[in-house]
């Protein structure tokens, strides 16, 4: 498969394809994709049904991977889980509600190791309203 680089805007941000992310990525696709990372900021790749490990897999390639804090939803994991459902009853939290931690923005500057980006995954919703 042959990588492929489309700009999504004048300043920032490109989608990348050709690569399947549920398998392993070779050394000089992780150097493309380093470079495009460089170039664009922030990078998509869309339609990518990975699992968990999978995508810890893939962004260990850029370097180690910070730990969440203990006591927040992914503690002890690479993985920060940001969600606007209440974990402890289920229930949609209100867009209006400024208190819900899980709303913060869970970012690592002031942990111990150096980051050069994130590799966020989002997963698809149901329908507006649906719960």
């Amino acid at each position: 498969m042959a990588l492929a680089i489309e700009k999504l805007h004048p300043l920032f941000v490109a989608e990348i394809s050709g690569v399947d992310l549920t398998r392993p990525v070779d050394d000089a696709m992780i150097e493309a994709i380093r470079a495009a990372f460089d170039e664009h900021s922030v990078l998509v790749f869309r339609n990518q049904d990975i699992t968990d490990a999978q995508q810890q897999a893939f962004s260990e390639r850029f370097g180690p991977l910070e730990r969440m804090l203990i006591g927040s939803q992914g503690g002890g994991t690479p993985f920060a889980l940001l969600t606007n459902v209440d974990p402890e009853t289920g229930a949609v939290i209100p867009p209006d509600d400024r208190h819900d931690p899980q709303r913060r923005q869970h970012d690592v500057a002031f942990g111990q190791l150096v980051q050069s980006g994130a590799c966020p995954r989002l997963h698809p919703l149901g329908p507006r309203g649906a719960g």
